[in-house]
């Protein structure tokens, strides 16, 4: 077996639909197996998987497990040359893992690989790339120093934003969201620390993996959209206990002595300033506003098929403004942006591939946000908040 995929789910059947969909066609020449493990979903997400997608290996959990832990669950169990770790809310260019799996065998360093990231609006995250959280580091994203200089050598050194979006290149720490690990890796320095319930298990690993001597890669000539990214409420307490958390056991595991004190009272003094970031640095606001935008959107691709599909949904008093790839080059839509300026685009992935899809959100510079709906899929998913018409998933027609 080449690769092993891992996905762990809670309450995302959407998403998770769109996901296999993708990585179905991203893993169609190459032998490998998809497991997921459910962490307890109260939507039904077990029996519509098994009934929908029979091919997939699944574990269903009586209990919330956490990340961590439920991504361990199959390991007993695999033995691929490969083994990744994927998020469900993303979505993966059709050539994603044969580029990534080319790249890895080609690199005989390479213990583990991530990819260039894209959030629900076509911006870049971060995250994609990170260094280690030292003390300093950790203080200056809380707050919110990383982010008002996000190119800073020191101040950004929690995302090495000193280091190109463009550019493959070793860095110290890989996101969980999509960590693709060669399994003699996994089977040398162990999978994810259990301790670890959410943030922080992605970081353990891949300290663990540079201390064993090998590099974590960061690798710009694939993407994906990953739309969690953009939607995490990094102010709520619910985000700063569980990210304290997580940094205080991997201070507790890696640090000792009077660093060790020094690391959480810098820790706490970030978790106080972080909470009040929003005021001492202000965001700058979306140029796309929900509350004023207009109610069209942009279709691209099939237009037959999911404009039948879209007339299950109370249309209210939006239009329909279309092109499809089949009559109108992908590049055309850049001479409507000025008149759909306010549009967000839905991707129809039949017609067209999740490859050209991205490449354009990639270059386009488009503010909207982004929904995908596969044909052969029941839903569409996209940044729901940030929708004037609230999607939901229902049964085709």
């Amino acid at each position: 077996m080449k690769l092993s995929v891992i996905i762990v789910s809670h309450n995302v059947q959407s998403y998770l639909e769109q996901c296999l969909y993708s990585l179905k066609k991203a893993t169609a020449r190459l032998d490998a197996e998809i497991w997921v493990v459910d962490n307890a979903s109260s939507d039904g997400t077990v029996e519509w998987l098994v009934a929908r997608f029979p091919e997939v290996r699944c574990i269903a959990s009586p209990d919330n497990l956490g990340y961590a832990r439920a991504n361990n669950l199959p390991l007993p169990e695999i033995s691929a040359d490969y083994i990744l770790f994927l998020n469900p809310d993303t979505i993966l260019e059709d050539d994603c893992l044969d580029k990534c799996i080319a790249f890895m065998d080609s690199h005989a360093d390479a213990g583990a690989l991530g990819i260039r990231m894209l959030n629900g609006f076509g911006a870049f995250l971060r995250e994609s790339k990170r260094g280690m959280p030292t003390a300093l580091a950790s203080l200056y994203k809380m707050a919110g120093l990383a982010e008002r200089y996000p190119k800073h050598r020191v101040l950004a050194k929690y995302y090495v934003g000193h280091l190109d979006d463009y550019t493959t290149q070793p860095v110290p720490v890989l996101p969980g969201a999509f960590l693709l690990v060669k399994g003699k890796v996994i089977r040398e320095v162990g999978s994810f620390d259990e301790r670890f319930f959410m943030f922080g298990e992605d970081i353990d690993l891949s300290y663990r993996i540079s201390k064993a001597g090998w590099n974590n890669y960061y690798f710009a000539e694939s993407k994906m959209i990953h739309f969690k990214g953009q939607s995490t409420d990094k102010s709520s307490d619910a985000y700063l206990r569980h990210f304290y958390g997580a940094m205080t056991l991997f201070v507790k595991k890696y640090y000792r002595g009077p660093l060790a004190v020094l690391y959480r009272l810098l820790l706490q003094a970030g978790i106080g300033v972080q909470k009040n970031a929003s005021r001492i640095f202000p965001k700058k606001p979306r140029h796309w506003d929900p509350e004023t935008a207009r109610p069209h959107y942009l279709i691209v691709g099939s237009v037959k098929d999911t404009k039948a599909f879209l007339q299950q949904y109370d249309p209210g008093n939006l239009l329909y403004f279309t092109l499809n790839t089949d009559e109108t080059p992908i590049r055309v839509i850049h001479q409507h942006m000025g008149f759909e300026g306010s549009t967000p685009v839905l991707f129809c992935l039949g017609e067209m591939t999740a490859l050209e899809a991205i490449e354009w959100v990639d270059q386009s510079g488009w503010e909207p946000p982004l929904f995908f709906h596969d044909m052969q899929s029941e839903g569409i998913v996209g940044p729901y908040k940030s929708w004037p018409v609230p999607f939901q998933r229902r049964p085709l027609l």
